[in-house]
């Protein structure tokens, strides 16, 4: 009970400290609370836990999901570094930081997973789709491009209307041969990008 009410408060990291070092907690009452540090950002208490406890799935999932989607770099180093990657749930959490736009963690996840356990189709049209440019490119980069699928990938930025930017870096990876330009077109006009107007004008010239 006591746990519980601690688990409710982020100022409660200290208090958190004391149950885990004097008393022998049930798995149940670990499992609460690495879910609990991993949203609160309590870096300590998550190593002394992951360090005790026993690593479950479901759990382990949770616990990097909330910290994926709080932004919590070191946190993740620690699940990499701590926990089996076959029970973090990595394909989810990778499309996760891809939308929050976690450009630090995303690379993280590159440098130290097998590129085939991602689905890189789907954390592209995510971050198409929430605007997130600087991890477009950083997929571009460092991912084998075969895995994306770069015509999904645009409509997805269009369809957001966030970022004109994102769309003019993507324009030079479409095959101008297999998709519709005019359509395209018609998606800039109607949200006012100049940049990507005048890029398909051209492309479009270039294919006559």
């Amino acid at each position: 009970m006591l746990i519980d009410i601690s688990c409710q408060n982020s100022g409660n990291a200290d208090v958190m400290t004391f149950f885990i070092e004097n008393f022998d907690l049930k798995q149940s009452h670990l499992d609460i609370i690495i879910k609990t540090a991993c949203t609160y950002s309590w870096t300590e208490i998550v190593s002394s836990i992951l360090d005790r406890c026993k690593h479950d799935k479901s759990i382990m999932e949770e616990a990097m999901k909330n910290t994926c989607i709080s932004g919590e770099t070191e946190l993740v180093k620690l699940f990499l570094d701590k926990v089996d990657i076959s029970l973090l749930g990595l394909r989810i959490n990778m499309v996760i930081s891809c939308q929050k736009g976690w450009d630090e963690i995303v690379s993280m996840l590159l440098e130290r997973v097998d590129h085939s356990l991602f689905d890189f189709t789907v954390s592209m049209n995510e971050a198409c789709r929430c605007g997130e440019a600087d991890i477009v490119e950083l997929l571009i980069q460092k991912v084998d491009h075969k895995f994306f699928n770069f015509e999904n990938a645009i409509k997805e930025a269009c369809q957001s209307h966030l970022n004109e930017n994102l769309v003019l870096i993507l324009l030079k990876y479409i095959n101008n041969s297999t998709w519709d330009i005019e359509g395209m077109s018609i998606k800039a006009r109607e949200n006012g990008w100049r940049k990507v107007s005048s890029r398909l004008k051209r492309l479009s010239y270039n294919e006559n």
